[in-house]
């Protein structure tokens, strides 16, 4: 029904269109990924997340990827040949994220605010696809980078350790003020 009201209206909307737009997203995500990812394609099943991470034909799920992990396969040489790459990263050409960077793919393809957002996105995929993380520590300074953008701290005088001094010594001041 949605469709036919579409064509009504004399929307078109073409996934050839959408794959040609996000082309060189894909392949600079590609270059970001590749190690991990078997290759990176605009989906066609997402439409309010801006990425997810699926199994391909012959990969493992989630669940049997954690299991072998805590099983037999916990030498490194086995578990990277049973575990590798095997998984497709698919983003919404749709979200607004992902056409934001592509559009700052347009710009400048090597900006390394792109690679970060990259290993932020497939990240939080691996999350929700029910996988684990290979490295929480980098997942957590990345996030911990984005609030501090989202709050406007600058790098300059704005460390997390900085923040947390200044947001003590606001705390302290208040609970002497409200004890007076």
């Amino acid at each position: 029904l949605q469709v036919l009201l579409a064509a009504r209206l004399g929307v078109t909307l073409s996934r050839a269109e959408e794959r040609e737009r996000c082309e060189p997203l894909c392949a600079a995500m590609a270059k970001v990924l590749l190690p991990r990812v078997d290759k990176v394609s605009v989906s066609e099943r997402l439409t309010s997340s801006p990425c997810t991470l699926v199994s391909s034909a012959h990969g493992w799920s989630a669940n049997m990827e954690r299991f072998l992990k805590a099983q037999a396969l916990r030498e490194d040489s086995v578990a990277a040949s049973a575990l590798g790459p095997r998984k497709i990263f698919e983003i919404n050409a749709q979200h607004p994220i992902i056409k934001a960077l592509s559009a700052r793919v347009g710009v400048d393809s090597e900006d390394p605010t792109l690679t970060e957002l990259t290993e932020l996105l497939y990240e939080t995929a691996l999350l929700d696809s029910g996988f684990s993380l290979d490295e929480p520590a980098a997942f957590s300074r990345r996030i911990h980078r984005m609030i501090c953008l989202g709050i406007r701290l600058d790098k300059a005088g704005g460390d997390a350790d900085a923040a947390a001094k200044a947001g003590s010594r606001l705390a302290a001041s208040k609970a002497h003020l409200a004890a007076s």
